[in-house]
């Protein structure tokens, strides 16, 4: 019985620790994609200045 209860614990352990890491990516990517269309203007006039 408590071996159930110890891999049941476990899996909700491993469940909320994978979804946390999938949480965190995600707004670390939508963070560096935001941070991309920022510069993306910037980069233009860079360009137009140099060509």
């Amino acid at each position: 019985m408590s071996s159930d209860l110890h891999k049941f614990f476990l899996l909700i352990v491993v469940v909320s620790a994978v979804f946390c890491l999938i949480k965190y990516t995600l707004v670390y990517i939508i963070y560096i994609v935001i941070h991309l269309i920022n510069t993306l203007p910037n980069i233009a006039l860079l360009l137009k200045l140099y060509m």
